[in-house]
């Protein structure tokens, strides 16, 4: 499955790179990663940022939620989930 990302125009009049493609247009297309390894600094750097956008009192509004992350609630605090998963088998 390829994932798809909006990106903004390049303003310099240069194509912008994206993902190690050059975007021509506001759509890029990539293949998905599968695999990317990450150290336990760089997984609580994410466990964070999920739990402030999840939780915090400035959290995300729900009617904007999937638009600004990508995902829903409920994927994004499935993959915190699967992240302290993987912390706690370290």
């Amino acid at each position: 499955m390829a994932a798809m990302w909006h990106v903004p125009p390049a303003t310099t009049g240069a194509p912008l790179a994206v993902g190690g493609r050059l975007a021509t247009d506001s759509l890029v297309v990539w293949p998905t990663v599968q695999h990317i390894n990450l150290s336990e600094a760089d997984l609580a750097i994410v466990m964070q940022a999920l739990n402030e956008v999840l939780h915090e009192p400035d959290a995300i509004e729900e009617w904007e939620f999937h638009t600004r992350m990508g995902a829903d609630r409920s994927e994004t605090r499935a993959l915190l989930e699967r992240i302290a998963l993987e912390l706690d088998g370290r």
